[in-house]
């Protein structure tokens, strides 16, 4: 049976913590942040948008909205929706 440091070290090369992962993730959109640009969540455009998970979906899929993939998220500059919705 392995010691509970041989487990440890076996799983370094593995994955990462979770903490890692949103240490990372947060990171990352603290950068997008700090460069001037706004992101919605995938959440709060289909509120502000009044649509369904599928029609965002296929919103992503045609390539009609930009995004930025990130992990499991999606994100969507605010910019784009600002100057759609200004004309």
């Amino acid at each position: 049976m392995k010691s509970q440091d041989e487990k440890s070290n076996y799983n370094k090369g593995r994955s990462l913590a979770p903490e890692d992962i949103l240490k990372a993730l947060l990171d990352a959109l603290k950068n997008y942040e700090t460069s001037g640009e706004k992101f919605y969540d995938s959440a709060d455009l289909k509120r502000l948008l009044n649509i369904s998970d599928s029609t965002l979906y296929r919103l992503r899929k045609t390539k009609s909205i930009p995004f930025i993939h990130f992990g499991k998220k999606y994100f969507y500059p605010k910019s784009f929706f600002d100057k759609k919705a200004e004309g």
